[in-house]
């Protein structure tokens, strides 16, 4: 064999090996890239189920605490159709955001989140009905927080 072949072939040979690691390298920085892009849009999707959740069930709780009377009021309230119709609504909608949860559902299940909503929604008085929700509203916060992987700024 001739040392002009030799070189040939060594060159040749040079260029599969720096063809195979680059196409290689590529398939792994591709491949750790979408696990980065995948793990950020769950977290992503995670923190958008949680501030809609929350945020329903904040505007449903506060429509259902306007028709609720205070401990020791002994006029009797009055709540009109359309007072109804709001109540009914609110409660449906945070059934709906509560129940069609994806990526927060097993979470939400583990803190009964459904059973306490409607326990909550059975109160017959403003203060207790603030007292349920605050601990429904901070199980929540807690819930989302530890979820996200967020440190809590004020912990309770």
């Amino acid at each position: 064999m001739s040392p002009q072949y030799k070189l040939a072939l060594i060159g040749l040979l040079g260029v599969v090996i720096g063809s195979v690691l680059s196409i290689a390298g590529n398939f792994a920085l591709n491949l750790f890239t979408h696990s980065r892009q995948h793990k950020q849009w769950v977290l992503d999707s995670k923190k958008a189920e949680w501030r809609e959740l929350i945020g329903t069930l904040t505007r449903s709780a506060r429509c259902f605490a306007d028709a609720l009377p205070v401990i020791g009021e002994y006029v009797p309230r009055v709540i009109t159709g359309d007072q109804q119709r709001r109540i009914f609504e609110a409660d449906s909608e945070a059934r709906r955001a509560i129940q069609d949860r994806i990526f927060i559902a097993k979470r939400t299940q583990q803190e009964n989140t459904l059973e306490r909503w409607s326990s909550l929604t059975e109160k017959e008085d403003a203060v207790s009905f603030w007292d349920e929700w605050e601990k429904l509203h901070q199980t929540l916060l807690n819930s989302a927080y530890q979820d996200l992987g967020m440190k809590q700024s004020n912990p309770q």
